[in-house]
Order: structure tokens, then sequence, then C-alpha cells
């Protein structure tokens, strides 16, 4: 029987919805996983950030709730521009730039500031009656009525935990307590999100990101005050349905500094531009092991065990392929990587690890570098493992390199050249069903 045109043209319809239907739920699953992966890490930072101090201690105003999105903490922009759309437009009902501006200018203006005192005030009160006899009597529209009433529910539900957690010690010290960290840290990051999907330029986002910054001054005296401001608002948002104020989370908040808020910049801009600034390869050496270790890429992942009998590696030098020299000062574990990360015995776990560089940067270009390599690595175990014959002859084909590539060549391939098992699997599996459907559509319609 023998198909016809129709059958065919049915046959790429459902073809193209299937693959619709998958690269819809796949980039679904995609932001998910992404989301889960920079969960479990401590601060999610964009390499390629260059602001100074200021601008990030501001950011960081915002810092919880960008940690709960997966955003980048040292940018104006998030990283997470594929979920913008949803937050903005199913969240926060934010499609164009009137919206945008209304949604900040009432946070900034109102929030969650303005039900404050009154939810307390019933609070405190016995009896749901008088409870609720306040907050018509207080709140103006139906509107406010109903926020208030939700978010004098929402207390009552979530106060045990409040206490548990400890970003409460009792009901009376409620009264010095407040939620502008919960207005100041969803200006910041809206105003962020608005300011990469288009709906305000970089003056009115900084702007926005400045008022949340002065809110916060008024209301927080330091990072911990905020960061349980931020706990308590976004409980009265919530409520228990939200399972934010488990013991971890109020611990880490107790945890934060008791530093005023404008003198602790929670980012190390600086660091993270020297970071950007390095130009691979990068030549890591260790001279206690006569050794130097080549980095075409940032690999910041390692063993507990090694981390920690390294000393953080303090005080060994870095070399860039633009002939920078940087001192490392300490490397650090800022979590777990991956199944191994998480499973055997502790002090084998795979982990990753953030690097903090000295201030002081000096110069070695290629010859100096090259010296360096030639007198110390014969000296090493690996060098007869790695089939050289004597020093001279490496010596020679040391000096004989005219570019830090080129050095670096010669202690490691490009991880594009390396021999990869996925890639040899792909071209194995793929190359072959291509000719295969070569064949049948030349066999079939010719």
């Amino acid at each position: 029987m023998e198909r016809g045109l129709e059958f065919y043209v049915m046959l790429a319809a459902v073809a193209v919805g299937a693959l619709t239907w998958l690269y819809r739920k796949g980039s679904r699953v995609w932001r998910t996983v992404r989301k889960l992966r920079r969960s479990f890490q401590e601060i999610c930072l964009n390499p390629k950030s260059t602001l100074a101090d200021e601008p990030c201690r501001q950011l960081a105003i915002g810092a919880m709730y960008a940690s709960q999105q997966g955003a980048w903490q040292n940018s104006l922009e998030t990283g997470i521009d594929d979920t913008l759309p949803e937050i903005l437009g199913n969240w926060w009902g934010i499609d164009s730039t009137a919206e945008a501006r209304e949604q900040l200018d009432y946070l900034c203006e109102k929030g969650f500031r303005y039900y404050w005192p009154t939810v307390l005030e019933a609070f405190r009160l016995d009896g749901r009656e008088r409870q609720d006899e306040l907050l018509q009597q207080r709140m103006t529209s139906q509107e406010d009525y109903d926020k208030a009433s939700s978010q004098l529910e929402n207390l009552r539900e979530t106060f045990d935990e409040l206490l548990s957690c400890g970003v409460v010690a009792s009901k009376e010290e409620l009264s010095g307590c407040n939620v502008t960290g919960w207005d100041a840290g969803r200006i910041v990051f809206l105003a962020r999100a608005c300011c990469e999907m288009g709906y305000l330029t970089e003056e009115e986002a900084w702007a926005y990101i400045g008022r949340a910054d002065a809110l916060a001054h008024e209301a927080c005296g330091s990072w911990r005050e905020l960061a349980m401001s931020y706990i308590l608002g976004r409980s009265l948002w919530g409520g228990t349905g939200l399972q934010f104020g488990d013991e971890d989370d109020g611990r880490r908040a107790a945890e934060q500094p008791q530093e005023p808020v404008g003198a602790l910049p929670v980012v190390r801009a600086d660091e993270t531009a020297m970071k950007a600034a390095l130009k691979y390869p990068v030549f890591y050496l260790a001279p206690a092991e006569h050794m130097v270790y080549v980095f075409w890429r940032e690999e910041n992942v390692t063993t507990r065990r090694l981390l920690a009998e390294a000393d953080g590696w303090a005080g060994q030098e870095v070399v860039d392929a633009s002939g920078r020299c940087y001192t490392i000062r300490c490397c650090w574990e800022t979590g777990p990587v991956g199944l191994y990360g998480r499973i055997g015995p502790t002090d084998r776990r795979t982990v990753r690890y953030d690097t903090d560089f000295e201030e002081a940067v000096r110069d070695c270009m290629l010859p100096k570098l090259q010296a360096w390599i030639a007198r110390e690595y014969p000296r090493s175990e690996w060098f007869r493992e790695t089939c050289w014959h004597n020093a001279a002859d490496f010596r020679q084909a040391v000096f004989r390199c005219r570019s830090f590539e080129e050095l670096a060549r010669m202690f490691r391939c490009r991880p594009e050249e390396e021999p990869s098992i996925r890639r040899s699997l792909v071209r194995f599996f793929v190359v072959p069903l291509v000719v295969g459907v070569v064949i049948w559509l030349l066999a079939r319609y010719t």
C-alpha cells in the first residue's frame, strides 16, 4: 500500500509537534536543574562582572531573594534570563515598562512596611474578633484589609517556626522587628530583572536599587538584622506553605555579621574582577613539588582532603598568559560537586572551592617562566613519567616555545584537543545514523 503525500505531511507535523513539546519540557527541566545546582553553591557569581565594591554592596541587599532564584550576586545581570519572563509575567504581572515602574514604586513607597504596624498590633490582641475589628478600622480599602488579614494569618501560622529558628526570641521582641528587608530585597531583584527584560534602563534600575539601599539603612542596623527582616517579611507573605523557616535558614541568617549594612561588601568584587582578568592558560607553580600545573579554563574542583592538606594553597604563585603573577592568599570550600560530593568518606568528597588572591601583582614574562620550569620540573617525580630522557632535552624544548600557549601544550592539551570518550561515542553513533538516513532517502526517492 502506497502512502500518499498527505501521510508524510501529517507525519512531519506530528514530528514537529513532538520536537516542540520536547524542547519546551527540556527547557523547563534544564531551568529546574540549574536552579537546584546553584542552590548548593554558597554564592553564585558572574565571572565577567567588573562591578566595584559599592554597587556590589547595594546588590547584596537583595542577595537572599537572588539566591532563591539561583541568580548572580555581583552583577546587574541575573544570569537567569530564560526564567525571567515567567517570574515577571506570571508572578508579578509585569509585561511592560509602565507595569514595572508601577510595581517598583509600590514596593518603594508602601510594600509590606505599610501593613506591619497594624498587623503587629492586631497580633498582640486576644481574640480574632478584636483583631479583625482593628484591621477594619485601620485599613482604608478592601484590598488593604485583605492583605493585612492574610499577613496576620500567616504570622499566626509561622510564629512558632520563627521562634524555633531564632528569627525572634519572644512575642515581645516583635516590636523591635521590621519587614523592610523583605521589601528592599524584592526591589533590588525586581529592578535587575526588569532591566534585563528591557522594561527599565540601567540608570533606572540603579536608581531603584539605591532607594532599596536607603530603605535598608533606615530600618536595619546590621546585615543580620536585614536577614531577619527578610525572613519575617517572607513568612508574612507565604505562611507555612513556603517551608522557608527551617533551622538551617534561621541559622544562616543568625550568623550574618553585626556590621552596619553600609560597612560590609558581601561579595568580593575585587576578587571577582581579578578572576575575570586572568588570561588563560594559567600556570600554577608548586615549588615544594617542583611542579607546574596548567589550566586552560577555571577548574575550581578538588577533593576535601587535598584542599585541607594543601592548606588552601596559600602562598602558591599563579602566572597567566599575559605575563602577570598572582599570589594565592587562600582557597576555601564553597560546596559539594555532583554525586561524589555527597557520598562516601567525608574527606574524599568532591568539592568546589573559591580562591582569594593577594592584592600585589607582579610581572612574569615568558622567559622568566621558562627559566623556572626548566630549572624546577626536571627535579619533580613526574619528570621521568612524562618520557623525557634528560633535563637538557627538556630545557631545549621549553625555550623553543614562543608563546604561553605553546608552553602550556607541553604539559596539557586544550580541553577540546584531549581524548574524549563522550565525543568518540557521539561520533560512533551519529555518523552511521546520518549516513544511513542519507542512503535511505536516496533509495526511497530516486
